[in-house]
């Protein structure tokens, strides 16, 4: 099971951010940091110390590792109006998926429900439909996914999540023109968040050896969305590579 960046750096700064003394303390050198603690008086002190220099510690180990990890493709849940609690949960359950890149029987499962029982309108019918396929994909049902997914572009109107949704089938399985073509779609929409199009573009490029528009759409990613760590990596390394082919 695979963790993103994204999700972990956030999950990670939520532990980090509470143990700090201060904004000015989080900018020391750990060893200043040791020796106020040795002034302090009381073990409970020094202990308050340590523990904040191996949270520290931990987390720079973590950024160091993730870089090696292998990007995905990030998805784009859609969420429900109305439709009931089976509705809600299969949004809630796609929505976890994109972060975990795992799914549940159980999920599936809700989602089965909505559409079964939920009464939906047209567009959280969509909705519900975009959502399970997402559940499919963190399954690996790649499949069932796709039929998802066209199911939801016929029920329409048109949304950039069902395309961006789309396109990450083909991606996974190396169609990268048609990926490309899925998210630059996904663009030309309406989208909550139009940086995991440009996202999900930039890698299809990348892999299919477009290091030129991979470069464009990586920058217009940092700049839409430039608390997100991922795309600078991704920029980064794909720097690298150009500058050094044979490496």
């Amino acid at each position: 099971m695979y963790i993103s960046l994204h999700w972990l750096l956030n999950t990670v700064s939520k532990y980090i951010r509470p143990i700090t003394i201060s904004a000015v303390s989080r900018e020391l050198p750990i060893s200043i940091l040791w020796k106020a603690g040795t002034n302090f008086s009381g073990k409970l002190a020094l202990h308050w110390v340590k523990l904040m220099m191996w949270f520290r510690l931990t987390a720079r180990l973590l950024c160091f590792m993730l870089v090696l990890l292998p990007a995905h493709s990030q998805a784009q849940s859609m969420s429900i109006i109305g439709g009931g609690s089976y509705a809600r949960n299969c949004y809630m359950a796609a929505t976890l998926a994109i972060q975990m890149h795992a799914a549940s029987r159980e999920d599936l499962q809700e989602c089965n429900m909505a559409l079964a029982h939920g009464k939906l309108q047209r567009k959280d019918l969509l909705a519900t439909y975009v959502n399970r396929g997402i559940v499919h994909g963190a399954m690996e049902d790649y499949q069932s996914a796709l039929q998802d997914y066209n199911t939801a572009i016929d029920l329409g109107p048109q949304t950039g999540e069902v395309y961006v949704n789309l396109g990450n089938i083909y991606l996974l399985a190396k169609k990268y023109d048609l990926a490309i073509a899925q998210y630059t779609i996904a663009i030309e929409l309406t989208m909550r968040q139009d940086h995991i199009a440009y996202f999900n573009r930039a890698m299809a490029y990348e892999n299919n050896l477009e290091f030129d528009k991979a470069e464009t759409d990586y920058r217009k990613t940092i700049e839409l969305s430039p608390a997100w760590p991922l795309p600078q990596l991704r920029l980064e390394r794909l720097l690298q590579r150009v500058a050094e082919p044979n490496s």
